[in-house]
């Protein structure tokens, strides 16, 4: 399914370069969290969503400073500059996401586990 999208129901002006950025992380991050859409009666739990899915999987927008790549935690006062952002992303409820959140860890914990037995085989059979 392609992800579908609006921002005319954002009152902020979020049209420069470094919002649009943002804009699109947290368009993108809707899916992930699924969450379709921010408003607000629902910013703070987006937004709280926003922090655990970075946590795992780093943050989702990243800036040059001084000539250097620098990551950028999102944070709710720009979560909140795009209050009426939706898209068509499929809802998850609270314990969905939570499910799903586990999964990935223990998804991730995994890949490493065999990566670690695999750099074993190699040093074992030298």
């Amino acid at each position: 399914m392609t992800l579908r999208w609006s921002t005319d129901r954002i009152t902020e002006d979020v049209t420069g370069p470094k919002d649009w950025e943002i804009t699109k992380a947290l368009i993108m991050a809707t899916v992930g969290i699924g969450m379709p859409k921010i408003s607000e009666r629902n910013v703070e739990v987006f937004t709280t969503r926003l922090y655990a899915f970075q946590r795992i999987h780093g943050p989702l927008v990243q800036e040059f400073t001084n000539g250097e790549l620098r990551a950028v935690q999102l944070t709710l006062a720009q979560v909140r500059r795009r209050i009426g952002l939706t898209t068509n992303a499929a809802v998850m409820n609270g314990s969905e996401f939570k499910l799903a959140l586990a999964d990935e860890i223990l998804t991730d914990a995994r890949r490493l586990t065999v990566h670690d037995r695999d750099m074993e085989e190699l040093i074992e059979s030298g």
